[in-house]
């Protein structure tokens, strides 16, 4: 029986594979244009009664495997299934075509022995060696086909994803975690049923949350930042701006007494500067980023810092300018507000210069 399965599933590749190639010869030949179609993906899609993301899978993987002869070959035999040959052909790019006709036989060997997943780290593993990047290629590349869509289908709203695996592995936290939150004693739901409540309810919270004027990342209670400049009170106590200048001249921080002088005693994370942009003051020094220290890294950056970037706060992070696993420290001095692409951006750049 189990041969029978096996040798079914060969003949589903190999037909699986010759359709591909029909699909392929349709797509170069420009046929869909006289048949009335934009792309041969639209073609395909009304004709076939397929999705969109589906067709133009098709076309793509067709087209890829036009370039792969040793891989479009095991494939049409039903050696292969189409997951490994999207697998080795998703890693096709004009800049490694060379080194990949190379190795394409030795992959397709891999192929044949292990499954897709198997398959895509041993991939990984040779398109870093060729990129010479670290994998920092192959995540921009991964980054770049993230998609999301949603849509009204009858009465129900139909959502479709496709991630990297860092993005997907924040969004599976993040689900996880309000999943967690959000259950109660004796909850014996279907977890799929709780975990679209996660979403829904992570998304609740970000809607009622301003993130063009708000500077704190954390949610909770409201919080007050008191940004005190000791030049607008100089005139008027003149003696407490001496004093504080002093203490901070000669510990680097001020103490509770001279902070309670400053303020009431509440809950108000006091942020001292003195001057325009000059901070001297956030609490306690430590290895992360602390609440204090992200306000007062707002106060004095107020938007994102690469050149030409507005993004405000809400929707950035601290940045460490020489990064902490290179020795950097965790200081005012030593972080930035760079907006969620810059900082990425920034990662993905000095990951390459490390190489």
């Amino acid at each position: 029986m189990l041969e029978c399965i096996v040798r079914g599933r060969r003949e589903l590749d190999a037909i699986e594979a010759q359709w591909l190639c029909m699909v392929g010869e349709y797509t170069r030949s420009g046929a869909w244009q006289a048949d009335g179609f934009l792309s041969a993906a639209a073609a395909i899609q009304q004709r076939c009664r397929m999705d969109a993301g589906a067709a133009r899978a098709a076309v793509n993987l067709a087209k890829a495997l036009h370039r792969l002869p040793a891989t479009e070959k095991a494939f049409d035999a039903g050696d292969i299934s189409r997951a490994h040959a999207a697998v080795i052909a998703n890693a096709y790019t004009e800049d490694r075509a060379e080194q990949l006709a190379g190795i394409e036989a030795g992959l397709v060997d891999i192929a044949r022995n292990v499954d897709p997943k198997s398959l895509r780290a041993a991939v990984a593993r040779y398109t870093e060696a060729i990129d010479g990047d670290g994998g920092a290629g192959n995540d921009e590349k991964a980054y770049e086909k993230n998609r999301f869509h949603a849509s009204l289908v009858g009465d129900r709203v139909i959502g479709n994803a496709s991630l990297d695996r860092e993005s997907g592995e924040i969004i599976q936290t993040a689900v996880e975690a309000m999943a967690a939150e959000l259950r109660v004693k004796g909850d014996k739901r279907r977890k799929s049923l709780r975990d679209a409540e996660a979403i829904v309810e992570i998304c609740r919270r970000s809607l009622q949350h301003d993130y063009t004027t708000t500077p704190t990342r954390r949610r909770g209670r409201p919080q007050l930042s008191a940004v005190v400049d000791l030049d607008d009170h100089e005139a008027d106590h003149p003696d407490l701006v001496a004093d504080v200048r002093a203490e901070f001249a000669h510990f680097g921080h001020l103490s509770q007494a001279t902070l309670r002088r400053l303020s009431c005693d509440c809950e108000i994370s006091r942020i001292i500067t003195d001057g325009p942009g000059v901070i001297i003051d956030v609490g306690r020094a430590t290895r992360n980023i602390s609440d204090p220290l992200w306000k007062a890294l707002v106060v004095r950056d107020r938007r994102c810092q690469a050149q030409g970037c507005k993004q405000p706060p809400g929707v950035c992070e601290a940045h460490h300018v020489w990064h902490w696993e290179d020795g950097g420290p965790t200081d005012l001095d030593n972080l930035t507000l760079l907006c969620w692409a810059h900082h990425r951006q920034h990662h993905l750049e000095h990951a390459k210069k490390r190489e």
